[in-house]
């Protein structure tokens, strides 16, 4: 995997740690954006302060992922840059990071 990061991880709530390193977790344990998706919308189907779309918001770019972090709990604004990049995917389960 090669992983960018755009900018700091802002805690602007006491979920936010936790819930970030279980999505990092899924992006490092995935071999394709089709698992990555598979295991977030598992992760989504938690309800209230546990739900990690209500702290950030993810989409692809071709088979590039992004995340973006939600300025504050269901924030519909984010923070002006790509918190997290990943760029390439790879089943060995090693981590690359390019800033």
């Amino acid at each position: 995997m090669l992983a960018r990061f755009g900018g700091p991880l802002y805690v602007t709530d006491d979920y936010i740690p936790g819930i970030y390193t279980e999505i990092f977790n899924i992006l490092i344990l995935s071999a394709s954006p089709s698992e990555v998706q598979r295991q977030l919308l598992q992760l989504c189907s938690r309800k209230g302060h546990q739900n990690p779309y209500n702290y950030f918001k993810w989409g692809f770019s071709g088979s590039y992922f992004w995340l973006q972090q939600r300025l504050s709990y269901c924030s519909k604004e984010c923070f002006a840059f790509k918190h997290l990049t990943i760029m390439t995917y790879s089943r060995i389960n090693k981590l690359f990071i390019n800033n």
